[in-house]
């Protein structure tokens, strides 16, 4: 446990929300932030049901919403500017953006940052079953990785270029990394937009929810009845 000093006490916290704390404190000035392992009393289960209810709302109000995926490995930096470039490329249209990605797939010396794309997706982050409601509520959200920044549409950005373009992936010289890249993008994907977009105002089945979060994880797994009770 590491410890930071709240209101004059001293507290314990993980050491990966110490490093997160100190990457988001500004050298010159306060920063208020919201911060549920320590907003709420995690002791008190009567705190966290009513708290959980207002989850969302809290989500909805905030400025930004921080995505904080851990410190920085060997790959993070070649990752966070591979996905800025990528966003800022102006394809044409869909015939520009296949010719791109058939290149970009089937050059040898791209595999060191598909590495670097598997490593970031790979983090603990994306498998909480509580940043679904993070991300489709947030009006701005901002992902850290240790120093890198990025903004959520520069993360989406390549995800929905392989996503959306199949003819370009079927000319993948290595159709095995194809299929796991799409595997990741089905786990990000939905929880964005396709699986939590409301279909005549209702989100889509039970059923085809609790079979898409099975994967997804919580500390206690109660908090998964907490989840689809405050969010479907």
């Amino acid at each position: 446990k590491s410890h930071i000093q709240l209101h004059d006490l001293t507290h314990p916290v993980n050491p990966n929300l110490s490093i997160a704390l100190q990457r988001l404190r500004l050298p010159d000035r306060e920063r208020v932030v919201w911060i549920d392992a320590l907003c709420i009393d995690q002791s008190s289960t009567s705190e966290k049901t009513s708290q959980v209810r207002m989850m969302r709302d809290i989500y909805d109000r905030a400025s930004r919403v921080v995505v904080w995926l851990g410190p920085s490995d060997s790959t993070s930096k070649m990752c966070a500017d591979f996905l800025r470039n990528v966003a800022l490329m102006p394809f044409a249209n869909r015939q520009a953006e296949e010719d791109w990605l058939v290149g970009f797939m089937n050059d040898p010396s791209n595999d060191v940052v598909w590495k670097a794309l598997f490593d970031f997706t790979r983090r603990e982050y994306w498998r909480r079953m509580w940043i679904v409601q993070e991300i489709v509520t947030a009006k701005k959200l901002v992902v850290y990785c240790g120093r890198d920044e990025l903004f959520w549409d520069e993360v989406l950005k390549f995800m929905y270029l392989v996503y959306e373009n199949p003819a370009a992936l079927s000319k993948h010289r290595r159709p095995e990394m194809v299929t796991r890249f799409m595997n990741v993008c089905d786990g990000l994907l939905p929880a964005n937009l396709n699986n939590m977009k409301k279909s005549e105002g209702r989100h889509g089945s039970l059923w085809a929810n609790l079979s898409f979060f099975r994967y997804y994880r919580c500390t206690d797994e109660r908090d998964k009845v907490f989840f689809f009770k405050n969010d479907f």
